[in-house]
């Protein structure tokens, strides 16, 4: 896959910018899930998906797992 010019500098300059505000070091791993919180993302598991779409959630988790990683919802701004 090709990444659009500059982009892996521009994704450098937020990691540090993101570990600057959570008072990590520069070398400190970036947790998604702290990120998240810090930039009051809610994040939800597949599972918690259950009741809504089961169907679809029964065939993700069990059917063909590999087929799926994670999703972005926006609802709003």
């Amino acid at each position: 896959m090709t990444l659009r010019r500059g982009f892996k500098q521009e994704a450098n300059e937020y990691a540090r910018e993101f570990r600057e505000e959570l008072h990590l070091r520069p070398y400190e791993p970036l947790s998604p899930w702290d990120l998240a919180q810090h930039l009051e993302i809610d994040v939800l598991s597949l599972s918690s998906l259950r009741q809504t779409v089961s169907e679809s959630v029964y065939h993700l988790m069990q059917v063909d797992r590999s087929s799926f990683s994670a999703a972005a919802v926006f609802c709003g701004s």
